[in-house]
Order: C-alpha cells, then sequence, then structure tokens
C-alpha cells in the first residue's frame, strides 16, 4: 500500500459508501466487489469512507477519466499537475460555501 497507514475514501455514492461503513456484503454481483474492498481495507491502520456531493469531487471525476485508461496504479510522488491543484481549489471553495449554508 506503498506506506500508507491512515486513508481516507471519498464517493458520491451515499449508497456505497453507507454499505462499506457497515462492511455489508449485498447479495448481487457488486457484492463481490464490495467484499473485496472491505478484505483489503483491513490492512489500514484507520481508514474512513466519506460521502462527497458530486459538486466537491471534480478532481476524482477528471482522474478517474485520464487518458489513456489502463489497469496500473496512477500515483503522483512528487508535484501534483496544476489542473489537478485549479480542480482541487474549486472543489474546497464548493465545499466552504455549502458548509457555511
Amino acid at each position: 500500500m506503498h506506506g500508507f497507514t491512515r486513508l481516507v475514501v471519498e464517493g458520491d455514492c451515499i449508497s456505497l459508501i453507507n454499505k462499506l461503513k457497515a462492511k455489508e456484503q449485498p447479495r448481487s454481483a457488486v457484492g463481490f466487489f464490495i467484499y473485496d474492498i472491505i478484505q483489503v481495507s483491513v490492512s489500514f491502520e484507520f481508514i474512513s469512507w466519506v460521502f462527497v456531493r458530486k459538486g466537491g469531487n471534480s478532481v476524482a471525476h477528471v482522474v478517474a477519466h485520464f487518458q489513456p485508461i489502463n489497469l496500473h496504479e496512477r500515483m503522483w510522488e512528487e508535484g501534483i499537475p496544476i489542473s489537478i491543484m485549479d480542480l482541487a481549489t474549486k472543489d474546497m471553495c464548493n465545499f466552504v460555501d455549502t458548509s457555511l449554508i
């Protein structure tokens, strides 16, 4: 896990986040994937599943659609692309705006 022991996972699918929090494996094809995620998650010292509204996850959306799509890991160890930093700033502004309401 690249030496990471503490992890915060954000997602915009509330039903999935709730299932992961409850460690609930549905009796469906998706249940196998959830089971695998839960099995991997126990290797972390700490893991938190957080629901984020769609307006606050543009970074995740862009990273998920980077081209070319491949099955390998993608990790920046030094420096984050400016386009990602700009989106992260936008996401934080959206978070602050909605948190103050």
